[in-house]
């Protein structure tokens, strides 16, 4: 009761933008809770803050849900589109045309409790184990730059979190997450967060966060627009309320382990 009357009285406070006649397509992936379909609907919490960018704006934003690679095809091809959540990646810097940023999460590895002996101090110990990952994800060209080879540190799949059951397994080592995304990952394998512990904190400059990217000859004008868009609704909307309804875990703060670890934790979010 509490979120939808904040929301309430959030709505009330938005101006009221006309529609513009303008339309565009946005793309986007299962990625929960960023992004995800739920009874026939495209729902998350950067769904929610797109959506409400395009409500101000006075576009017409129509969404669809389709594998990653097909999403990303689809975006560069067709002018008026554009895909979230997209990491902003020097790579792609002059692809897209970009609106953001919007929540994201630092991301973390995360072992199961049991094993012990597993520690990392550096990207170099990740060497010594082993992580999976869905295929042609951003963090597998962070990998490939870490000098860390497919088949041997790293395993690829076909979709986001199909790695979580042979982790469960104990077949691959580690994990990447968020304290935002751990939640879904977990639940998906039927895992809680009592079973795993956080190790190491992954930063490269590959990693700047969650964006709206869109076609590189989109006019200018839409882009301006959504990014007006996004800016107000960042100093006016409660976005930790918004995170807090798509958690499906209660808060989990790992105390035993050192200060930089608890980032890993207790839905830290940024944007």
């Amino acid at each position: 009761m509490k979120y939808y009357l904040m929301m309430i009285l959030f709505y009330f406070s938005l101006p009221c933008a006309p529609s513009s006649g303008e339309k565009i397509t946005l793309y986007t992936e299962e990625f929960p809770p960023y992004n995800f379909s739920q009874q026939n609907e495209i729902k998350g919490i950067n769904t929610e803050v797109v959506m409400e960018a395009c409500r101000v704006s006075g576009i017409d934003c129509e969404l669809v849900l389709l594998p990653w690679a097909r999403a990303m095809k689809n975006t560069k091809l067709n002018k008026n589109s554009g895909l979230f959540s997209t990491s902003r990646t020097p790579a792609r810097e002059d692809k897209f045309k970009w609106v953001g940023p919007l929540v994201y999460s630092v991301t973390c590895f995360y072992k199961l409790k049991e094993n012990k002996d597993l520690i990392i101090h550096s990207t170099d110990d990740l060497k010594h184990f082993t992580i999976g990952l869905m295929r042609l994800d951003i963090y597998q060209l962070v990998f490939d730059d870490l000098q860390l080879k497919e088949g041997i540190h790293y395993l690829t799949f076909a979709e986001k979190h199909q790695e979580m059951e042979l982790f469960k397994k104990g077949k691959l080592d580690l994990i990447i997450g968020s304290s935002v995304t751990l939640g879904a990952q977990l639940k998906k394998a039927g895992l809680t967060f009592s079973d795993v512990e956080p190790v190491f904190v992954l930063e490269h400059r590959s990693l700047k966060g969650n964006y709206l990217a869109m076609n590189k000859n989109i006019d200018d004008v839409i882009v301006k627009k959504l990014q007006r868009s996004i800016d107000y609704l960042k100093q006016n909307l409660h976005v930790d309320t918004i995170v807090e309804q798509y958690l499906p875990y209660p808060n989990q703060v790992y105390k035993s382990h050192a200060k930089r670890l608890e980032q890993c934790s207790g839905k830290t979010t940024i944007y």
